[in-house]
């Protein structure tokens, strides 16, 4: 099994997370797309596997895009979608709102697989709001996630 667990601070876009062998979160961020690495292994496969934690700080309308395998592994025939493809597509939409970023993949996988996904999909992409923009006392969550 894979595992993505993370725990966000929105008071100050802390987040600590754990990675143990699951698809490679991105953050989108003033015109780029960074990459957060595993933290170890899948969970289960060795029975001594040790699990770090690493840590970012998400600025003020940075996206947070976490997904499962079935969207990088879409397929046309042989070729995958794969997170060269993805990450290309997410570095068009890094000053988009998190639902437009969640809109735009599911409509590029969906056209490159000609609508047929063999396999499940789902995704989550998140933004810090600022408070001050917003007028609120906490910064808040703007998200979409999509579960196929």
């Amino acid at each position: 099994m894979t595992i993505f667990f993370g725990i966000l601070d929105r008071r100050d876009g802390h987040l600590s997370y754990s990675n143990a062998g699951h698809t490679t979160a991105a953050v989108l961020r003033d015109g780029t797309v960074s990459t957060l690495g595993s933290t170890g292994t899948i969970v289960g496969a060795f029975p001594y596997a040790g699990f770090s934690q690493a840590e970012i700080w998400l600025d003020p309308n940075d996206v947070l895009f976490l997904y499962t395998d079935g969207l990088t592994e879409a397929r046309c025939g042989r070729e995958l979608y794969g997170e060269t493809r993805l990450f290309e597509v997410l570095g068009f939409q890094t000053t988009a709102a998190p639902t437009e970023v969640v809109e735009r993949i599911v409509d590029d996988v969906m056209l490159f697989c000609e609508c047929e996904l063999r396999d499940d999909l789902a995704i989550l992409a998140l933004r810090l709001v600022d408070a001050d923009a917003r007028g609120a006392g906490q910064p808040q969550l703007d998200f979409s996630s999509l579960e196929q």
